[in-house]
């Protein structure tokens, strides 16, 4: 079986350099639209140059650590300029182009014009990276000319680089998975019933079955389904371990320490949200300014090494590297992830279609663990959720007049869209508003043009995202259900864009990976989660429950009323029989309370 190795994987992991160049003021550019910019670029040049030729297919055999793989990419444009000379040309459309070349996006450019055939005449070869702005078609370009001595002797070294890398690399997963051959339980013996469950997991992974199972709260679930899951790692698999609150993630990250304390080679990482991560987005300094992001790429590899030696890379040991290093603490931790065997975050980071992680696209190769999975469909019903709410007064203020206009025809818009359903208060289903759309991209087109983002604050900013948010979220309506709804809120009228039913989108990242267990204690019925999650027919379990029937105690008191006008009066009553009972037997007790207020009176 041949191996693969992407061109665009090459230089990425080899020629990134210098600054990170986040697009996080700017709109992002969808991958549906970069390749219909490119298109559009190809076929002007087509008509313009007869020689000119678009997406050729290129490859070649190199050796990596011994082993032969097949080194593959499509070059976006080649021209050949006279009998001596050719150009390649690589198009990146972007918002943000780079004020000079290089990092990965020159690598992959110089890459091809290594590998891409030449007959014995060339004497040299342009080439040429095009970034393209999507709204204005502007274009900024860079070039080069290299002699086929030069060009060989650049690849030479670019593989070289990454052969160092990646023998590291496979050194520490050889010597982890022959600890992980005899790797026992992190604790002297299982829980009641814990070993059966480890045993349904690690079969439903080494089958590539997407398991759904219920265990109980205290069954350990969560080493119950790590530690099987590390011991169905091969070779340059990797684990995500999503939790849908900080307390999974703890558990987690807990679990992964045990395991490394019996298996040296294993690595995890932590993954938190960047707003609680980086250092300059907690201090509300201004991004373009951050130290951490400025040359991150030209220490960031010596960092990621130090974190990976540590092997449980958690929050506070990512901010010690990173402050050490000089690094953004929230890209260093992503950076570790591409080495790491577990990943431990937040449902969003695979889920989530604005923030999921794009460096981590060949899934067939990941096990991916849900923890919570009850909570799974209506966490991904609000990522794909969408609401419009104007405060036009404040937007009007701190903006040119074309843009307030266009900010203003939204709001006439809308107040169409009240009138014509008679909405006076309260909440309405409504339907699909073109106009309303049309006048929304206009501002979006405007905002570009004007360069809003560059130069505004914060609140233009919340608006551009905010609508372009909403139009993003008709795309996922085709195959999930989803319902309009038109509010009155405290500023005025509010839209709302809410999916109901998004077991479509469930499934189809789910059934991306090698293999999956979504578990929780409160998925009953089963089949009703199935459905949830659009996995209706793939493999689901129950766990037995660790606890006995003399374990459990139901004892009724009536005398002591909890309503809430009289909780006050026997909230004494209350703490003296809750104390009663921690005196007669120690150990661990879950006191349910109706609501957080009455919990704090306690």
């Amino acid at each position: 079986m041949t191996d693969y190795l992407s061109v665009t994987r090459l230089a990425s992991r080899v020629c990134t350099s210098g600054d990170l160049h986040s697009e996080s003021n700017e709109k992002p550019v969808d991958p549906i639209e970069g390749i219909k910019i490119q298109q559009l670029v190809q076929k002007r040049m087509e008509t313009q140059d007869p020689n000119y030729s678009a997406e050729q297919s290129v490859q070649l055999e190199v050796s990596i650590c011994g082993d032969l793989q097949m080194l593959r990419g499509r070059i976006d444009g080649f021209v050949n300029l006279s009998p001596n000379i050719r150009r390649i040309e690589e198009y990146k459309t972007t918002r943000s182009a780079p004020d000079s070349r290089g990092g990965a996006d020159w690598g992959q450019v110089f890459i091809y014009g290594a590998i891409k055939p030449s007959f014995e005449s060339i004497q040299s070869t342009e080439l040429e990276l095009v970034y393209i702005h999507p709204d204005t078609l502007q274009e900024t370009r860079f070039s080069s000319v290299y002699t086929p001595a030069q060009l060989d002797l650049g690849f030479a070294l670019i593989l070289l680089l990454y052969e160092v890398r990646e023998e590291r690399h496979r050194e520490r997963i050889s010597y982890r998975d022959q600890l992980t051959e005899n790797l026992d339980f992190p604790f002297a013996e299982f829980r009641p019933a814990q070993r059966n469950m480890a045993a349904r997991n690690y079969k439903a992974l080494v089958s590539g079955e997407h398991l759904l199972l219920e265990a109980p709260t205290g069954s350990g679930k969560s080493i119950g389904a790590l530690y099987p899951a590390v011991k169905a790692l091969k070779e340059d698999e990797k684990i995500f371990f999503l939790t849908a609150r900080n307390s999974g993630a703890e558990a987690a990250i807990k679990a992964s320490i045990l395991l490394q304390a019996k298996n040296s080679a294993l690595t995890s990482v932590e993954l938190t949200a960047r707003r609680k991560a980086c250092f300059c987005e907690r201090a509300g300094e201004e991004k373009t300014f951050c130290p951490f992001s400025r040359g991150y790429y030209d220490r960031s590899m010596s960092a990621t090494n130090e974190l990976l030696s540590l092997g449980s890379a958690v929050k506070s040991e990512i901010e010690k590297v990173a402050e050490k290093h000089s690094v953004c603490p929230f890209e260093l931790s992503l950076d570790t992830a591409t080495w790491a065997d577990i990943v431990v975050g937040d449902l969003n980071y695979v889920f989530d279609p604005y923030v999921a992680l794009k460096r981590f696209q060949d899934r067939e190769r990941f096990i991916l663990l849900i923890d919570e999975a009850h909570q799974l469909a209506d966490r991904v019903k609000e990522m794909l959720s969408a609401s419009l709410a104007l405060e036009t007064n404040t937007l009007l203020a701190l903006t040119s007049p074309e843009v307030g206009a266009s900010i203003v025809n939204i709001e006439m818009k809308i107040v169409d869209l009240a009138n014509r359903y008679l909405f006076e208060a309260g909440e309405i289903e409504i339907e699909r508003d073109l106009a309303l759309e049309g006048a929304l991209r206009s501002s979006l087109e405007l905002f570009d043009e004007e360069k809003i983002l560059d130069n505004g604050g914060p609140a233009l900013a919340e608006f551009y995202f905010m609508i372009w948010r909403w139009l993003k979220s008709f795309e996922f309506e085709e195959t999930n259900k989803s319902i309009l709804l038109m509010k009155a809120g405290a500023d005025g009228i509010e839209l709302h864009h809410i999916f109901i039913d998004v077991a479509d989108y469930i499934s189809n990242i789910v059934s991306e990976f090698k293999a999956s267990i979504r578990f929780s204690g409160t998925v009953s019925p089963l089949p009703v989660y199935q459905r949830l999650h659009g996995l209706e027919g793939n493999a689901m379990a129950i766990a037995e429950s660790p606890f006995k029937a003399s374990q459990i105690r139901v004892v009724l008191i009536n005398d002591v009323p909890t309503y809430y006008v009289r909780r006050e009066e026997t909230l004494a009553d209350l703490v003296f029989i809750v104390a009663t009972c921690l005196e007669a037997r120690s150990g661990r007790y879950l006191i349910a309370f109706p609501s957080y207020e009455y919990l704090q009176m306690f």
